[in-house]
């Protein structure tokens, strides 16, 4: 989940209004940000690592799964705009996680990499956006193609949701990709943690 608008408190709730299960937060403010990955409590797993970026716009989690490293990416980028400041934002967060990826890869025997969340970006205007005046932001998209490829070197399995990464992976392929894979994203995700 993305902006989650969580706190402290929050996290005594909210897995039980899922069913059970451990969920974990990297808090924004009461009113911005927030990031939230929920894990069902029908599966065996041990957290490893989680790093959380302080801000509530990063939460990285590796878990063991009957010896398979699962790391889980849940991303909320910051917003763009036609400003200079906003974009190379953009670009540094992106470059942060990349970072970030590149460490926990050194660290632990990654069997599987999701990263979801909320990029922020487009890829198409002509698919990705509606209305206003919908700018490509050719740099974050190839940052994001690099951390799809630090995933592919070392031989590792990707699922990747939310619209703007979807369709980078997907629309070449097929244009009518589009809503497949966050259709089926929580049977993907299900069966890939069974």
């Amino acid at each position: 989940m993305q902006e989650t608008h969580s706190q402290p408190a929050d996290e005594r709730t909210w897995p039980g209004l899922l069913g059970g299960g451990t969920m974990l937060f990297s808090h924004g403010d009461s009113n911005a940000r927030g990031v939230a990955t929920f894990i069902n409590k029908n599966i065996n797993f041990q957290i490893d690592y989680t790093y959380r970026d302080g801000d509530g716009r990063i939460l990285i989690t590796v878990l063991d799964l009957n010896g398979k490293k699962v790391c889980i990416s849940n991303i909320y980028a910051p917003n763009l705009s036609s400003s200079l400041n906003d974009r190379l934002a953009h670009e540094e967060f992106f470059k942060h996680i990349l970072e970030k990826l590149n460490e926990i890869k050194t660290l632990y025997n990654i069997s599987n990499v999701i990263i979801g969340g909320d990029f922020n970006l487009i890829r198409d205007k002509y698919y990705d956006a509606y209305g206003g005046n919908p700018t490509i932001y050719h740099k974050s998209i190839e940052i994001i193609v690099d951390a799809l490829k630090y995933a592919q070197e070392a031989k590792k399995k990707v699922i990747i949701g939310q619209e703007a990464c979807r369709t980078i992976i997907c629309r070449p392929i097929c244009p009518m990709l589009k809503t497949i894979l966050l259709d089926f994203l929580p049977e993907i995700l299900l069966a890939l943690l069974n």
